[in-house]
Order: C-alpha cells, then sequence, then structure tokens
C-alpha cells in the first residue's frame, strides 16, 4: 500500500507546484505592470494602509536626506563586490518623512556614504529620487536580529528603521522607497567608485523556483 502511495502523493506534489508557478507567474506579471506606470507623487501624509494597493509603483519624492539617521544594511553582494544598502531617512518638505533605500555601496566606501562625508560622493541641499513603494521585505532564518543600539542592521525592518529616526513625533511614516538605478552602464561604474549609492534595477525580483520543484516531484 505505502509504494502504491508514493507515486499519488509525488504526483499531488507536483500538479500543486504547477498550480503555484501560474499563480506566481501571474504575479509577477500584474507587478511589471505596476512598475510599468508612470511615476506618481506621494501625498503629503501617506494612508499607509492603501500601500499594498501600489506596492512596486514607482513614485517621484522630493526632499533632504537625513544623514544623522542613516545606516548600512548589510553585508551583500553586487557585481561581484561586497558592500552595503545606504538606507536614509528623507525629510520632505511640509510633509511627512519617509525611508528611503538609496541603494549599494562598496565596503570601503560605505561609511563615507552613510555620514555623508566623502567630497566625491556629498549630497546636501534638495535632492529628488525616482524609486518605487515596498512592502516590508522578509528576513530568513538565518538573518540576525538587527542591533540598532550598536549600529548593525541587517535587513531593513520598516518598525525599526522609523524609531530609530525619530518615530511619529518626528512625522516618519513608516513607508520604504528603494530608490531605482537609472543609469547608463558608464555612470553606474563610475559612481559606484566614487561611492555615490546604486539604486536596483527597475525590475521584480520575486524568487521563483516551482518549476524546478515541479520537475522534482514528476
Amino acid at each position: 500500500l505505502l509504494i502504491g502511495f508514493i507515486p499519488v502523493f509525488t504526483f499531488g506534489l507536483g500538479t500543486w507546484q504547477m498550480y503555484r508557478l501560474q499563480w506566481k507567474l501571474k504575479l509577477i506579471e500584474e507587478l511589471e505592470e505596476q512598475l510599468a506606470k508612470p511615476a506618481m507623487d506621494l501625498p503629503r501624509i501617506i494612508n499607509v494602509g492603501a500601500l499594498p494597493e501600489f506596492e512596486w509603483r514607482r513614485v517621484t519624492v522630493k526632499g533632504i536626506w537625513d544623514h544623522a539617521h542613516s545606516v548600512l544594511i548589510g553585508p551583500k553582494v553586487r557585481d561581484n563586490e561586497g558592500g552595503y544598502s545606504v538606507v536614509t531617512p528623507l525629510k520632505r518638505p511640509d510633509a511627512s518623512t519617509i525611508i528611503v533605500d538609496r541603494g549599494f555601496v562598496k565596503k570601503d566606501r560605505a561609511e563615507a556614504a552613510r555620514d555623508n562625508s566623502d567630497p566625491e560622493s556629498r549630497v546636501d541641499g534638495e535632492v529628488e529620487v525616482t524609486g518605487m513603494l515596498r512592502l516590508q521585505p522578509k528576513s530568513n532564518s538565518f538573518t540576525p536580529e538587527n542591533q540598532p543600539e550598536k549600529g548593525l542592521w541587517y535587513w531593513p525592518n520598516i518598525a525599526e528603521l522609523v524609531d530609530y529616526s525619530g518615530g511619529n513625533k518626528a512625522g516618519v511614516q513608516p513607508v520604504l522607497v528603494e530608490a531605482l538605478d537609472q543609469r547608463d552602464i558608464g555612470q553606474h561604474l563610475a559612481d559606484m567608485k566614487r561611492g555615490v549609492p546604486i539604486g536596483r534595477p527597475p525590475k521584480v525580483d520575486l524568487r521563483n523556483e516551482h518549476a524546478t520543484y515541479a520537475v522534482i516531484w514528476f
């Protein structure tokens, strides 16, 4: 009986993975359509409850970086270089402050980018950022807990970043925008060398391994 049950069981798992594959492909298609829409401006006070409807939507935001509350999240690797993400609150004029993942910097330029202390990458005054709205990213079981009191950040826990930036009393909302990299390859490489944060590519990158699992079970 057990031997006869195994093929039925594995076939069921394979069928379920195919269903999940179709669901994931449809979700990715919907999110890519969302990302392809023109960038929109965020309201002065953001309705946080409505954010799930706008995840992956392009937005344009203006404000001044709150460098005093910048953090480095990582370590991570990009273009075969080790480094960190620079995450900084953006103080919008006459509006709430939001959290912006400005992008990747190499390890040897990371602290200077965080502190805005390097003349080659220093940014003062008002900036305009094009990015996309994101909900709370997930950590995995291998990711350590953040230790804000020690300046150790391993993943972007939005609630912790908001608290670190002053919280509701400072007008900080739990809104995360990931800056998009729209440079050509030459400017991309030059800015990375200078220690300028490099935003993420404008594409949906959801993990999708259901086809592999389906092959295994079938």
